[in-house]
């Protein structure tokens, strides 16, 4: 007999009784037949009281498992407000490490969803993409730079040496985290 393997994540309350999970709890899972579509496999998560009253007939396979807090998400290494500020104030880049520092700016921003590609296009024999931010409507031209794994050590050292430069500089910092702050 074929099943199908569509298996949900584990639920957020118990199956039987509808008690949230807390942090800490203990969840009984079970994997057994699908009673709507028998060709299918279901799973159904329980607290520890209701399994141990009546743990569900025809189990394919059964584990414990304790809840964990949700971790935050780590932190960015820039702050996104002042990555768009300094986007801002890097283009059109006049040094090569801004040309670097842009990109891998644009490609952040983009990740985030802050930024979208819009289109593409050659320009002396140069490669660029058309970036839109999302809020403002402002848009960007970035050098598609084809950069060797050799090199990455040092366009590395250059960014966080903007970086850096760009941290100490009061002015940009306070302007990016200005509510109203011009995009």
């Amino acid at each position: 007999m074929i099943r199908e393997w569509k298996l949900q994540p584990r639920s957020r309350k118990c199956a039987a009784c509808a008690q949230p999970f807390e942090e800490g709890d203990t969840c009984c899972s079970v994997l057994h037949p699908n009673p709507d579509e028998p060709s299918a496999i279901m799973r159904s998560d329980f607290c520890r009281a209701c399994w141990k009253q009546r743990p569900p007939n025809g189990m394919l396979s059964s584990w414990k498992a304790r809840i964990l807090p949700v971790a935050p998400p780590p932190p960015l290494p820039l702050e996104l407000d002042i990555a768009e500020a300094l986007l801002d104030r890097w283009s059109p880049p006049q040094t090569e490490a801004a040309a670097h520092g842009c990109l891998i700016l644009t490609a952040l921003l983009e990740r985030k969803k802050i930024l979208i590609a819009r289109s593409s296009f050659e320009e002396d024999g140069k490669a660029f993409t058309v970036y839109e931010h999302r809020r403002s409507g402002r848009t960007f031209a970035i050098e598609q730079k084809h950069l060797a794994l050799d090199d990455l050590e040092k366009i590395q050292a250059q960014v966080m040496d903007l970086l850096n430069r760009a941290a100490e500089d009061e002015d940009l910092i306070l302007q990016a985290e200005a509510p109203d702050a011009e995009q």
